[in-house]
């Protein structure tokens, strides 16, 4: 018999300048003695001698190697190999999202406990407790549920800070898509008469809260990163967007909250590769999160809100941002592809998710 258990996110998360000192004591806490610290060269050219210093100083070893390409089940793989052959008992993910849900992936595969410390914050990926698997294409296959929750997140706000911009409101825009999917997922059903569910409702409120805080905040967190300015704001989104983006997503236990803004962006590898390959992940989510909103039939003024927002820090919010003309056969195509994926639609509901598509072609 298997428990239905909730990984709500990781178990520990720290956040702050510096974070990265306190690797070693989190390493000890799982009593770890060495690690496999895998991430992709720009990551590790960041973050590994901060890391280096706290090792060091703890006593821990480690074996460092270079993460290349998707997070798919060959690459997992290799990784998870690697770490048991050099004798390390943990696996740490450094970098994007790729990169960590890998980590995942060769921690579950390999057995392994698993730390994560982001270098960008384009995704909560860091605190999730699931792991999105590709092809060697880069098309997307699905979740992947790793059997332990992440044991320890270092979000190094200094490290953090350094990313490019660009990166952060991807992160702002796929954070936001919380709200309208959870509300989707739900379907107006919010009251304990009507259901039993109470995560999800609480993930429903969490979601507004989160944003009402990156609407108010966002815009400012993107000057001041493009600045290099650690403000309150700035520390504030990054903690939305990792830790609180990924307690929703676990109190809504994953799949539950991607509904179809992420379902534009989960079919994009397929339907328009070319589109995935030049976009970051909450670029083309930003699309879907439109999409969701109309058919919601979310508040005009909420839309144009969050069109302002994502106008002022250059995020995609229509297909023409994507270099996409909107033709009949490809929104057919993608039509087809997320309806695919939600079996309960009526015949009616299905056709009015089509004509939505009409309204994002371009604003």
């Amino acid at each position: 018999m298997t428990a239905s258990a909730m990984e709500i996110t990781c178990g520990r998360y720290i956040q702050e300048p510096g974070a990265c000192r306190f690797l070693a004591g989190e390493l000890k806490l799982i009593s770890a003695k060495k690690a496999y610290i895998m991430g992709g060269r720009r990551a590790l050219e960041a973050a590994l001698a901060r890391m280096e210093e706290s090792l060091k100083a703890g006593g821990i070893d480690y074996r460092a190697a270079v993460f290349e390409g998707y997070c798919t089940y060959g690459n997992a793989r290799a990784h998870a190999d690697a770490a048991l052959a050099a004798g390390c008992d943990v696996i740490i993910g450094v970098g994007g999202g790729k990169c960590m849900d890998a980590a995942k992936a060769a921690g579950k595969m390999s057995g392994l406990p698993l730390g994560n410390i982001p270098t960008q914050m384009a995704t909560c990926v860091a605190c999730t407790n699931m792991a999105i698997m590709y092809e060697d294409s880069g098309a997307f296959i699905g979740p992947l549920y790793p059997d332990l929750p992440i044991a320890f997140v270092l979000a190094d706000t200094e490290l953090l800070v350094r990313e490019p911009p660009r990166y952060l409101a991807s992160g702002i825009a796929d954070a936001m898509a919380k709200y309208p999917e959870v509300h989707f997922s739900q379907r107006g059903t919010y009251s304990c008469a009507e259901t039993d569910d109470a995560a999800l409702q609480v993930a429903h409120g969490m979601s507004a809260a989160t944003w009402n805080l990156l609407m108010e905040n966002g815009r400012k967190a993107y000057t001041d990163c493009a600045k290099q300015v650690l403000s309150n704001e700035f520390s504030a989104v990054i903690n939305t967007g990792l830790i609180s983006t990924g307690i929703i997503s676990g109190l809504a236990r994953g799949s539950k909250q991607l509904a179809i803004a992420h379902a534009v962006y989960n079919h994009s590898t397929t339907v328009f590769p070319e589109v995935w390959r030049s976009y970051l992940h909450g670029e083309i989510v930003s699309v879907g999160l439109l999409l969701q909103q109309y058919y919601n039939n979310s508040p005009e003024e909420e839309i144009s809100a969050y069109v302002r927002l994502c106008r002022s820090m250059g995020v995609p919010v229509c297909l023409s941002d994507l270099g996409l003309s909107g033709t009949p056969d490809e929104l057919d195509r993608l039509h087809r592809a997320i309806a695919a994926d939600f079996t309960d639609f009526t015949a009616e509901e299905s056709r009015r998710l089509r004509s939505e598509m009409e309204r994002i072609i371009r604003i």
